[in-house]
């Protein structure tokens, strides 16, 4: 996403101020653009959808959408930062040939794998074999959206991914109205889903004009996930760390409400979750359009330092600088975010009365948009150390958000509503203190780091 991040730094220069709000506008988009367009089409929906359609349904078709964008997300977790890492790698050798190869074997691979995961929830879902079908195709379809934004990144075309999510957010509130009122619960899925197809499609379109269609082998792509198997098991547990709560409150017999077979949401965590996640969207434009850039900046100035044999101490100086950048960038995010999440947390009753949303669920948002800030920091940190080719510390970092939510959020559950969310919240403050003493010793031993990962010979 640095490469983005580049392109749309240049919009920070145009004179006056429409080019930063475009800038920004345009990395928040990028950065959370599937669910921020996602969000607002089923808060659409939530809003004029049953009145479409059948009531009965609604519940229903929410539920199934939560469970795609949860088995979705985490499926493309296995292969996401693997699949980066090559990438990257063949990009700076120079040889962009392999992205189309790798973008149709990654595809083949995640579909395939996704389709015999949905095969297996949906034979336990005992609902018809049309709104199983057409749950089916919206899973494979969302899955192909996420997988392909990988090599959309490299391109850095942020203008075809943001008209995607457009286009295709705005077919999936078409169609799921339209379809929920001339075909059921089925026509609902398969419209809502025809959105994300779109956008899949126009995605992978761009991904051809950009790099061709397949022509040769991406030799080695098996091989990166042996050799950098901390950074794909990294991947995987923070994708499920991100869920691993929410799956709880779906089964808990005390929160959880169970709408069909295998289908049980909470509706008192996931709304209220799903909006505290919006009050961070600012933090994640920032890391994209600043941060990583800054920070990457200053990187390739320290290797390069490297690479010309410069000094011991004009090394240290460049890692010097390195370190100061991010102390201000990062102290520069807070003072956006914090205000943010402030206003949210003190104005969270009229929050929830505008939209109409369950007064229970207040204590949930709080927790949860408090949470959010240190999500995106410990995930920034992770990044960082996937950097500095620290694999281990960032599996490990993985490893401690997705097993500290586990363990704090069933541990809240004795003490009622008013605590719930409260896990989510220690978890995310935990994982970032754990990896900013990481974040600091990995600074601290850098040249050490790097020089004794060279060849003896």
């Amino acid at each position: 996403m640095a490469g983005i991040g580049f392109t749309l730094r240049r919009l920070l220069r145009d004179g006056g101020l429409a080019g930063p709000l475009r800038a920004f506008a345009y990395a928040s988009v990028i950065s959370a653009g599937p669910w921020i367009i996602s969000s607002i089409a089923l808060a659409v929906l939530a809003g004029i959808g049953p009145r479409y359609g059948r009531a009965e349904d609604y519940p229903v078709f929410l539920g199934l959408v939560s469970y795609v964008y949860c088995f979705s997300l985490i499926g493309v977790g296995v292969f996401h930062k693997v699949v980066s890492r090559y990438l990257a790698d063949r990009l700076y050798e120079g040889r962009p040939e392999y992205f189309a190869s790798t973008y149709a074997a990654t595809m083949a691979a995640l579909l395939g794998m996704q389709a015999i995961v949905a095969g297996v929830y949906l034979y336990f879902l005992e609902l018809d074999a049309a709104v199983e079908l057409a749950v089916l195709l919206m899973h494979l379809a969302v899955n192909g959206t996420w997988l392909a934004m990988i090599f959309l990144s490299a391109a850095k075309d942020f203008r075809t991914i943001i008209l995607a999510f457009m286009v295709g957010g705005t077919v999936s509130v078409l169609g799921a109205i339209f379809g929920g009122m001339w075909l059921g619960l089925a026509g609902q899925v398969a419209g809502y889903g025809a959105g994300f197809l779109l956008a899949f499609t126009l995605l992978t379109l761009r991904v051809k004009v950009e790099f061709g269609l397949p022509s040769i082998r991406p030799d080695g792509l098996l091989g990166y996930f042996k050799t950098y198997w901390p950074v794909f098991l990294a991947g995987f547990a923070y994708n499920v760390g991100i869920w691993v709560d929410k799956i709880m409150f779906w089964f808990h017999p005390d929160t959880g409400q169970l709408i069909v077979p295998a289908l049980s949401v909470s509706p008192v965590y996931d709304n209220a979750t799903f909006l505290a996640y919006a009050t961070i969207v600012p933090a994640l434009a920032m890391f994209l359009l600043r941060i990583e850039t800054d920070f990457y900046d200053t990187y390739r100035g320290y290797f390069a330092a490297i690479a010309a044999h410069a000094r011991l101490d004009e090394i240290k100086r460049v890692r010097a600088q390195m370190v100061d950048s991010l102390r201000r960038d990062l102290t520069l995010l807070l003072k956006v975010q914090a205000p943010i999440t402030a206003c949210a947390v003190l104005f969270a009753p009229e929050i929830f009365q505008a939209l109409g949303l369950n007064w229970a669920s207040i204590f949930v948002f709080r927790y949860a948009a408090l949470g959010g800030v240190f999500h995106v920091m410990h995930l920034m940190v992770m990044i960082l150390l996937l950097y500095l080719e620290y694999r281990f510390e960032a599996m490990a970092l993985a490893l401690t958000f997705v097993t500290s939510n586990l363990i704090l959020t069933w541990l809240v559950f004795p003490f009622g509503p008013a605590y719930y969310g409260m896990g989510y919240l220690l978890s995310c403050g935990l994982t970032l203190i754990v990896g900013i003493h990481m974040l600091v010793r990995a600074v601290q031993d850098l040249e050490f780091h790097v020089f004794m990962r060279q060849p003896a010979t």
